[in-house]
């Protein structure tokens, strides 16, 4: 089920972001969204319809911001710049899908419970929608209102 809701997220949210030129905030409300979800298990831990629910709407929103969040190197930096921040990108992803499980796994073991580990998690996500949202980002589409300059005109005609 969380699979399916992150197909249509992913599907919807890209299509709205490049229908509006709008990249950074179709990442952050995702992101926002993913941890404010798995915060919300914690308490709702013991209700299970509501529970899986929770995990469904994460599952979403989780897929949900790559479409614009992939897109957001290119449009601040140079070519050369972005190849190399997507690899960093992906050394970042890579070390997290590494440490993040043993951390997790930390966390049941010492508490005896998965829900720090839903709160670490949660942390994570809205850090990244803290930083995310702090980019200063130009939207893609130009304003209609705006008259489009001929290519041949000069500052002199």
């Amino acid at each position: 089920m969380p699979a399916i809701a992150g197909l249509f997220g992913l599907l919807i949210n890209g299509w709205h972001s490049d229908k509006t030129g709008e990249r950074r905030w179709h990442t952050v409300i995702p992101l926002g969204c993913v941890g404010i979800s798995y915060l919300l298990l914690i308490p709702a831990s013991a209700h299970f319809p509501l529970a899986m629910t929770l995990f469904a709407m994460g599952g979403g929103f989780v897929f949900a911001y790559y479409p614009a969040f992939w897109s957001m190197p290119t449009m601040i930096l140079s070519e050369s710049a972005a190849a190399a921040t997507f690899g960093l990108i992906n050394s970042v992803g890579h070390a997290g899908g590494f440490f993040g499980p043993y951390i997790i796994g930390d966390l049941s073991t010492r508490t005896g419970s998965l829900l720090p580990g839903f709160a670490f998690i949660a942390c994570c996500y809205l850090l990244a929608a803290f930083f995310v949202s702090r980019l200063k980002i130009q939207s893609s589409v130009r304003d209609p209102a705006m008259p489009v300059p001929h290519p041949r005109a000069s500052a002199m005609d």
